[in-house]
């Protein structure tokens, strides 16, 4: 037979449920709601730097357009912003890199670089995530802008 409890046990026992209901709120609730928040955050940023670099397809002002072969100009330029490309495909005007997985940040630098100091126009990108954070593998084409 159990005894009844005492007030004092009461006050414990109600205190020591609010304290895990709140718990369990916020670990199934409100921490997987921020942390999806931040990765969405970051998806839009990363969207919104990527639809900015191929809307510009103008040079930029003061920006000239480099009387080296493309090929030149990409490895250069990715030796200066840490990019290692894997395999280069000229057709005609145009060209077509594919890199090796690299940080976004240096694959933006590589393509801004690209596009506003070498006067190159993007066609088109694809990037594609990879297991450790921040790194991606990347896709581009690109031409001499006119």
């Amino acid at each position: 037979m159990m005894r009844p409890l005492t007030k004092r046990e009461k006050h414990l026992l109600i205190g020591t449920a609010v304290l895990l209901m709140t718990l369990s709120a916020w670990t199934f609730l409100v921490s997987p709601m921020l942390m999806s928040r931040s990765d969405s955050l970051a998806r839009i940023q990363k969207a919104d730097a990527i639809a900015d670099l191929l809307s510009s397809s103008d040079l930029a002002p003061g920006s000239t357009v480099d009387a080296a072969p493309l090929p030149s100009v990409l490895t250069r330029r990715a030796a200066q912003t840490r990019v290692s490309i894997r395999r280069l495909d000229p057709a005609g005007t145009s060209i077509s890199a594919s890199l090796d997985d690299a940080p976004f940040t240096d694959v933006m630098a590589w393509l801004a670089a690209l596009t506003e100091e070498d006067g190159l126009r993007i066609l088109s990108v694809e990037m594609g995530r990879r297991t450790a954070p921040g790194v991606v593998s990347t896709r581009v084409a690109l031409e001499v802008a006119k």
